[in-house]
């Protein structure tokens, strides 16, 4: 192989890792879980084309699951989503994605109804089920 096709095959390499790290989807598992705390957020894709969640706080141990439908306001780095009231943790989550090389990380607050707020980072991993 010459240097010539070297430099191109590395060049080529860099451009389409540089591309990924720099255009995340969003859907995935985002998580900061343990069995006494965090949270874990996995956004999927409807059938409809829409994005829609699975929340689940963990507070002293894995807590009801909640579907949120998953707003994107100016573009695909945005996350923004409203946690139902029935649930202690009711209120608006607004975030963003930050691109990584090997995990995204979404940050965020989530406004409590009750006037809370709670900051989340959650990395693009495995689930805690998983």
């Amino acid at each position: 192989m010459s240097m010539k096709t070297v430099g191109i095959t590395c060049a080529l390499t860099l451009i389409v890792l540089s591309t990924s790290a720099c255009s995340p989807t969003i859907t995935g598992t985002y998580t900061n879980a343990r069995w006494n705390g965090g949270q874990e957020l996995k956004i999927v894709q409807t059938p409809q084309g829409k994005l829609q969640g699975v929340l689940q706080f963990f507070d002293g141990g894995p807590g009801p699951l909640m579907i949120v439908d998953i707003i994107q306001p100016d573009g695909h780095l945005s996350v923004n989503f409203i946690v139902p009231d029935t649930d202690v943790h009711g209120g608006e989550f607004r975030g963003e994605i930050e691109p990584g090389v090997f995990h995204h990380v979404l940050r965020g607050e989530l406004r409590l109804t009750r006037g809370d707020r709670i900051n989340m980072t959650l990395t693009r991993d495995k689930s805690y089920w998983d």
